[in-house]
């Protein structure tokens, strides 16, 4: 048996105890404190992002079905700048709704059997749709003419940008070893 009469023992002990209780102020401010506002951040990029896709479309012509491209082509964009060069490492595909001025939908990405019917003033919060759970954030254009949503999968956005109590978890099982 060990005794702890030994002050190397008892320094040891001590410093393994103070490494742990530091981890775990560590992990728990990351968790509690830290990772909701990375969310928060993370909703207000989708919301600028909506809103910049319905500014663009108050400044199109919506008689002519270009409008679909130009939806396209940001979506593309978006999609591209999220990967920023992983593009063969992550399959990122947002939750893109752009819905006219009477709630109708005008485009959906990805297509889906049942359309996401949301009132007009749900601009934000967590949705399931598609058998997928999706963090959601949307704005009005300017003129009133658009409504946008964005969103994106609890999977896409833990894959991306990590979950910070799990990757302080590695550190620690090395700094222990």
């Amino acid at each position: 048996m060990i005794s702890f009469k030994s002050f190397f023992m008892r320094t040891i002990i001590f410093q393994v105890l103070a490494i742990l209780l530091l981890w775990g102020v560590l992990i728990g401010w990351a968790k509690y404190l830290y990772f909701p506002d990375a969310e928060k951040y993370f909703d207000n990029q989708q919301r600028l992002v909506a809103r910049g896709i319905a500014n663009i479309l108050d400044k199109t012509d919506v008689t002519d079905l270009n409008y679909i491209n130009i939806i396209k082509d940001i979506e593309v964009m978006y999609i591209d700048s999220i990967k920023n060069g992983m593009q063969d490492e992550i399959d990122y595909r947002p939750l893109l709704v752009v819905y006219d001025r009477n709630n109708k939908i005008i485009y959906t990405s990805p297509p889906q059997k049942e359309p996401l019917i949301l009132p007009p003033s749900v601009l934000s919060g967590t949705i399931s749709y598609g058998n997928v759970k999706w963090h959601i954030a949307g704005s009005w254009s300017d003129k009133q003419q658009f409504r946008v949503i964005v969103g994106e999968s609890f999977d896409n956005r833990t894959t991306i940008f990590g979950n910070p109590a799990e990757s302080t978890a590695i550190p620690l099982l090395v700094t222990l070893a």
